[in-house]
């Protein structure tokens, strides 16, 4: 019984990953979704093309975001480890390590940044769906990959 439930997490990622491969070469290569396949394929890097160009970065900006993230960091890093100490000499906890290690204060720090770029994500999805759903046009025009 105990082997099963190592094995079966197993068996389900290698069938996803012989049957994904399959699945998207029907989607793509059938006459309606052709066009819809070799967008998702390629169509990233015509727009990457079309918009790198125009990108600015403004240096106040930039500087301003690393500064407030070391801050964020370095006082999270002080609180937490105060918050660690005091819950392991509350609760005698000797087996703990003795410190908060700044390691961990990274883990926290690069989740939270991951956390953030996800909502962003997130909301841009949101609003690129409603842009599609609320324009017809985008639908009618003919693809310029044809």
């Amino acid at each position: 019984m105990k082997t099963w439930t190592l094995i079966e997490p197993m068996f389900f990622l290698l069938a996803a990953m012989l049957l994904l491969p399959i699945a998207m070469a029907s989607v793509m290569w059938t006459g309606a979704f052709l066009d819809g396949g070799w967008t998702l394929l390629i169509g990233w890097w015509r727009f990457s093309e079309r918009v790198v160009p125009r990108i600015t970065v403004e240096p106040i900006g930039m500087l301003t975001g690393v500064v407030f993230v070391l801050a964020a960091t370095i006082a999270l890093h002080y609180f937490v480890a105060w918050l660690y100490d005091a819950i392991r000499t509350k609760n005698d906890a000797t087996i703990w390590p003795a410190e908060w290690s700044w390691r961990w204060t990274m883990c926290l720090i690069a989740l939270v940044v991951l956390m953030f770029a996800a909502g962003l994500v997130g909301v841009g999805l949101q609003r690129t769906t409603v842009w599609l759903i609320e324009t017809p046009e985008f639908l009618q025009r003919q693809s310029d990959l044809r």
